[in-house]
């Protein structure tokens, strides 16, 4: 970044980075056809939209997977994953939360967008904001 695109100082020990430089993957998932229930505990669900809150993820925001689809477990949700909403009501979309816990078997649909860092040293938190 040059120093012209530099807003402001920042404090020591940190430095300016473009999100792209941040990011080591960048996935989206799956929307099959479901069932507007919530999936049971121990079963397959597919996130809605409204599980990405701003800085808030629901886990509990999910419809469950039908008995005759077969789960992708490369989808699931698993704590430490940002989230981005990409499709909804125009007022919906660009919705980031971070997921710090989440119960097990719930993959995020095509209308998210979830990105893993390629550092634990940077702010899931931050970047998630």
């Amino acid at each position: 970044i040059s120093d012209e695109e530099k807003p402001f100082k920042l404090p020591d020990g940190w430095e300016w980075r473009r999100l792209g430089e941040l990011i080591e993957s960048i996935d989206a998932g799956w929307s099959p056809a479901c069932s507007s229930e919530p999936a049971a505990p121990g079963e397959w669900g597919v996130l809605k939209t409204t599980a990405v809150q701003s800085l808030e993820y629901r886990e509990y925001e999910n419809k469950s997977l039908p008995k005759n689809k077969s789960p992708r477990p490369q989808l699931e949700v698993k704590a430490g994953d940002i989230l981005i909403t990409r499709a909804s009501p125009k007022n919906r979309v660009g919705i980031s939360c971070l997921v710090e816990k989440t119960r097990e078997n719930l993959m995020i649909s095509d209308k998210i967008i979830r990105f893993h860092l390629i550092s634990e040293d940077i702010s899931a938190k931050y970047i998630s904001l």
